[in-house]
């Protein structure tokens, strides 16, 4: 396993010189004047330079830059700040090109047979960044008592390739449904596709199904389903009453929503309730906020904050609720992998860059962020055929951090020896990574026990 770790790291490393190479002579980057600044050189300064150095300053930055060009360049913190503006288009176009490769990337989790129903399994989610409030005019903030200056990044994980395929930076301000577009425009047939409250949108549902694709979502609390009546030829809204309060602990039924064309699509309501102890658990907090804020949960409200409510399109046959939910629970995941980059990778530090500046360190910033979560998943790999165990993603990211001088060898001088000595500190870092044995079973193991559908399995064979 370790000579595909190596090969796949060179292959990255040469990708990205090559690509570095295209794209600084399309755009003229490299300017004939005093300062001999080579295109490979401020890449690197904006990416490997961000995870060696814990401060942003340009003077630090030019510093790398000499480290990675040869202590004979000569580089004023002014000079690198004039070519801010031409790297953001550098930085940008080699983004979109790692983005690109990262969403042909090979499947690295085949351990879970209920999963191979689906060509993929795709979750979306975004996470803030704070900026200094001189930045409100690029990036809007909250507004209140958040910052003025924020952006959100957009993410979407592909749980099966375990790496971004898709990263974009939006106003903070911007609501999280304006990035189901972006998805739309990329939907692939046969893929799962889940997503938090946040991203709930019918006409998203509907966009998807079209594509043959799958959806899986919770649903807000005001949200408004039908059924049709066969004595009234006619559709009514559902009571919640009669399908709650008459279920036990789960419920199964196929329901239908309202698009904005009039059109009723039918989709799959699916609950679950809650063990009784997390239901009181949840009651006591919502009493103790109603009394601070003074409101009152309607009656519809109450009932439903009981359950673990979701549609999706996904027929029965494929998947029963148990699993549905065990699968939502995989969003996480994402949760987890932003706590790392911010924690142990600095992703939120940006100093008091702005403008095409700002936009550079942004973008050295996620393509960073796929190189790790690239390598992470080939150490994951590894780790799992070796025995069994898995690799935590943070303990992973905090654990790169320590053995940057050796990825920063490899970048510098490819050779065998230091691809060598990168692959043992990565094994050591994968090793002490391993999550703890511990009698809980995690989301995954779970649905490790699941078996393939009997039905799927005669179309599979």
């Amino acid at each position: 396993m370790h000579t595909v770790i190596i090969s796949k790291v060179s292959e990255s490393i040469k990708m990205f010189e090559n690509f570095i190479e295209k794209l600084a002579k399309d755009m003229k980057f490299e300017a004939r004047d005093s300062v001999k600044l080579k295109a490979i050189t401020f890449v690197y300064a904006m990416t490997i330079g961000l995870l060696e150095g814990h401060e942003i300053t340009l003077n630090v930055l030019g510093n790398f830059c000499r480290k990675y060009q040869g202590q004979e360049l000569e580089i004023t913190k002014q000079a690198l700040h004039q070519r801010m503006e031409k790297g953001e288009l550098l930085m940008n176009g080699l983004f979109n090109v790692f983005l690109n490769e990262t969403k042909d990337k090979f499947k690295v989790l085949e351990n879970i047979e209920v999963l191979k129903q689906f060509s993929d399994i795709e979750i979306t989610d975004g996470t803030t960044v704070s900026l200094p409030d001189k930045l409100a005019g690029k990036f809007k903030g909250l507004g209140g008592t958040n910052a003025k200056a924020a952006f959100k990044m957009q993410t979407t994980y592909s749980v099966l390739k375990r790496t971004f395929s898709n990263l974009k930076i939006y106003d903070a301000s911007t609501n999280d449904t304006v990035h189901n577009a972006e998805i739309i425009k990329e939907l692939e047939p046969n893929k799962l596709y889940i997503n938090d409250l946040g991203y709930f949108d019918k006409e998203y549902f509907s966009e998807i199904d079209k594509k043959n694709a799958y959806f899986l979502s919770r649903i807000k609390s005001n949200s408004t389903f039908y059924k049709y009546d066969d004595i009234k030829k006619d559709y009514e809204k559902l009571d919640w009453k009669d399908i709650l309060k008459s279920s036990k602990n789960e419920v199964d039924t196929m329901v239908f929503m309202k698009l904005k064309s009039g059109e009723m699509k039918e989709v799959r309501l699916v609950g679950l309730r809650l063990p009784e102890d997390k239901i009181n658990e949840k009651r006591r907090k919502i009493n103790k906020k109603q009394q601070s804020s003074g409101e009152t949960m309607k009656e519809r409200e109450k009932l439903m904050f009981d359950w673990n409510l979701m549609i999706t399109n996904v027929s029965a046959d494929k998947l029963d609720p148990d699993t549905l939910y065990e699968l939502y629970r995989l969003r996480w995941v994402i949760e987890l992998i932003f706590k790392g980059l911010k924690s142990s990778l600095d992703f939120d530090k940006v100093g008091q860059a702005g403008g095409s500046y700002l936009m550079c360190l942004l973008y050295g910033k996620m393509i960073i962020a796929l190189l790790c979560m690239d390598i992470y998943a080939l150490c994951n790999m590894a780790m799992y055929l070796k025995n069994k165990r898995q690799v935590s993603i943070q303990g992973f990211l905090r654990n790169f951090r320590s053995i940057v001088s050796y990825f920063v060898s490899v970048i510098l001088n490819c050779n065998d020896e230091n691809l060598l000595n990168f692959y043992k500190e990565l094994e050591h870092i994968s090793i002490i990574s391993l999550y703890e044995i511990r009698k809980r079973k995690t989301t995954e193991q779970r649905l490790m026990e699941k078996e393939m559908p009997k039905q799927v399995l005669r179309l599979l064979c």
